[in-house]
């Protein structure tokens, strides 16, 4: 196959503006000249890539699927061409982890320490986002790995190149004001608090935790009375120390409130737990992302407990 860098750059850049003369002026060569290309590229591909008329220029099929086939690889290129011309050296490698606030602060720090031990240069790029964004900063292939609340349609969401393995697992807790009169009970029967105002989570932004306190409530036998809906985490940690709510989260993301007023008491015989999945692309996987799969196994994996359906 005779199709070189120049071809394919050309080929991206009419697909990008689908416009002839602006791709010939953005690359410097004559409009015949880029015509001539895209022709002898069609021809020794066997198919059209592009649909011409005369005021009108349209990809075909086949020109959309090796326009989002080609534009990840020459971004890398271009970065790659850009970083030796600047710094004349390697770059570090770098490894970029989308994470809900309670698995940056749990699992987070583990694996960084112990990936440094193996890859001493390596360097994180660490954001801290709900877990809907994190999902899709996957599966656009911004980022390497993502450890998000588990989606309760498991199988809607993780479809290849995605793959995932569950990390942790957490029963749930009811989290109110220091000065609510539960704050010092040892667990609470759920039905008692029919009567409260919940902090609900918004079901687009946080819907497995939305769907974990629905399904709670509705065990109990009440739905749940809610007072705000949607407050991210400092507003709602702010609502519930000052006794507007009270709301239902995670064991583990409790660590996220040690600096507010506020108690987080288990739930008497509650089914349901939360879990927290780690998600990476298959198509970025390489030696440094398996390690850190390694290390989270190793460190945080624990058994599916059979006396509990886990979301």
């Amino acid at each position: 196959m005779n199709i070189n860098y120049l071809t394919l750059r050309s080929f991206l850049e009419i697909a990008k503006h689908l416009n002839f003369s602006k791709s010939a002026h953005q690359l410097n060569i004559s409009q015949p000249a880029l015509s001539q290309k895209i022709k002898a590229l069609e021809e020794e591909l066997g198919v059209l890539l592009l649909n011409r008329s005369k005021n009108q220029v349209t990809l075909t099929k086949e020109g959309e699927f090796l326009y989002r086939t080609l534009v990840p690889s020459f971004t890398n290129i271009d970065s790659s061409f850009k970083h030796l011309q600047q710094f004349k050296s390697v770059p570090k490698p770098v490894l970029h982890i989308a994470a809900t606030p309670s698995a940056a602060m749990s699992i987070v720090p583990t694996l960084i320490k112990r990936l440094k031990e193996q890859h001493p240069l390596l360097e994180f790029n660490i954001l801290e986002t709900l877990s809907s964004q994190a999902l899709d900063y996957i599966k656009k292939g911004d980022f390497d790995m993502a450890l998000i609340r588990t989606p309760v349609d498991i199988s809607a969401e993780f479809q290849q190149p995605l793959r995932w393995r569950t990390v942790t697992r957490s029963p749930l807790s009811v989290a109110v004001a220091k000065e609510h009169i539960i704050s010092g009970y040892n667990e609470v029967d759920l039905n008692e608090l029919k009567e409260e105002d919940f902090l609900h989570y918004d079901p687009k932004t946080s819907s497995t935790l939305y769907y974990l306190m629905e399904y709670a409530c509705m065990s109990a036998g009440f739905s749940p009375k809610i007072v705000a809906k949607g407050a991210e985490f400092m507003s709602r940690a702010v609502l519930i120390s000052n006794g507007i709510g009270i709301s239902i989260i995670p064991e583990d993301m409790i660590q996220l409130y040690s600096a507010y007023e506020i108690k987080a008491v288990p739930i008497k015989d509650i089914s349901v737990m939360s879990s927290i999945s780690m998600v990476w692309n298959e198509s970025r996987d390489n030696d440094i992302l398996r390690d850190a799969r390694k290390i989270i196994n190793e460190s945080f994996s624990a058994p599916i407990s059979s006396a509990y359906n886990h979301i």
